[in-house]
This record gives structure tokens, C-alpha cells and sequence, in this order.
């Protein structure tokens, strides 16, 4: 998640984490806003439930949790890289296919508010 909160930040955007811990202690630097939560992996159902869509990377067992969660509360889950396919979930094959997956979907969404 480092990763992606340095891209944003970098970007120019606001990267917002969702924490397990009880403190933000662990925080990685490149959040604009950091949400302890205490909840461990429960925050899971908060980030799933939060999000407009969900864009999972890999398939550890909470990133298949929010995958599983989005997709039960008819969120649109975009994927790369899964170890486990769940059904529901638009798997792209390369990173460039992913990107554009999402920004398709999200130029929709704001169509749809106008």
C-alpha cells in the first residue's frame, strides 16, 4: 500500500489509509490522511463498503476479503495479478489494461452525476 500512497501523493492526489492499529504509529509517510482504526482486519468490510470501486493488486486473504465483500454489496471490483478469481471481479492482464478499466469506469460515474 506504500506503493500506491506514493504514487497518488506523488501525483498530486490525497492518499487515505484505512489502519488496522489502533494508532497511526505505523503509518506509511506518504499518507495524506491516516485512520486507525483498532479493528484489524475488520476495517476490510469499512474499506470495501467506503469505496466507490476497488482496485485489488494480488490475492492475500484480505485483499480477497474486500474483493469478496465488495462484490456481495454490488461494488465494481477491478483486479490484477489474483491468486484467487472471484467471480464478478473484471481481470485485467497487464497494468495498462487495469488503468484504463478503472478510468473508463470512473469517467462513467461521473457522466452519471451530471
Amino acid at each position: 500500500m506504500a506503493a500506491a500512497s506514493q504514487g497518488a501523493t506523488e501525483a498530486g492526489g490525497i492518499a487515505i489509509g484505512v489502519l488496522p492499529e489502533e494508532d497511526a504509529c505505523s503509518a506509511n509517510p506518504y499518507l495524506s490522511v491516516a485512520i486507525p482504526t483498532g479493528m484489524g482486519e475488520m476495517r476490510n468490510a469499512i474499506i470495501a463498503r467506503s469505496s466507490l470501486c476497488l482496485v485489488a493488486i494480488g490475492g492475500n486473504m484480505g485483499t480477497i476479503s474486500e474483493k469478496a465483500l465488495g462484490l456481495k454489496w454490488g461494488k465494481d471490483v477491478f483486479a490484477i495479478f489474483e491468486d484467487v478469481h472471484l467471480p464478478g471481479a473484471k481481470v485485467a492482464e497487464c497494468v495498462d489494461q487495469l488503468v484504463d478499466d478503472v478510468v473508463d469506469w470512473l469517467v462513467g460515474q461521473i457522466e452519471r452525476w451530471d
